[in-house]
């Protein structure tokens, strides 16, 4: 995949994206590579993220903080992620609670998605999050794309049915846990 990617990059005849089917792929190696992403979709105005939530390593030592600034720096950050992964019912309190332009619901658990920690939709670009153990991060620029996936986040949204219960973890100050048992 990395090499076929390499090989349109390097059939792109511009980087400059003047047209809307100008196209510019980067990858990025690690995870501060994929820190630096992450803080760039905080600058947007809307995001929208397909974010898997696992017990594996966390970009963040507490991605809650993170979250949390990011909404206090930018006013006009709204983001909505559809969450999945094996502890997708855990979100953090503080990003759930500290902001009402953060919107989340969860793919039913039979839906699996493994590919990518994260699939972020933001300003005309999409980013494929691979971070934990060294992996490669995408993202592709193309306003095509963007608008068409943005389409099917949205489509997917709007089928997808709110949290029925969330309460506070009792282990945990900082979590809270929502009832998946409807989903």
């Amino acid at each position: 995949l990395p090499q076929l990617l390499n090989l349109l990059q390097e059939n792109l005849s511009s980087n400059k994206l003047d047209a809307p089917n100008d196209v510019s792929i980067k990858f990025y190696k690690g995870v501060i590579n994929a820190r630096k992403i992450y803080e760039e979709t905080f600058k947007a105005d809307e995001v929208r993220a397909f974010a898997r939530i696992g017990k594996e390593e966390s970009l963040w030592t507490d991605n809650a903080v993170v979250f949390n600034k990011a909404f206090k720096a930018n006013k006009q950050l709204k983001m909505w992620e559809i969450i999945h992964g094996d502890i997708a019912t855990e979100i953090s309190e503080h990003v759930y609670t500290n902001t009402d332009r953060y919107f989340f619901k969860l793919l039913p658990k039979q839906l699996k998605l493994n590919s990518s920690e994260d699939i972020i939709i933001y300003d005309g670009k999409v980013a494929i999050m691979n971070f934990r153990s060294g992996g490669t991060s995408i993202l592709l620029q193309s306003i095509d794309f963007y608008n068409n996936l943005k389409e099917l986040f949205d489509f997917i949204w709007n089928l997808l049915s709110d949290p029925e219960s969330i309460k506070k973890d009792p282990n945990n100050k900082h979590k809270i846990i929502i009832d998946t048992t409807k989903n």
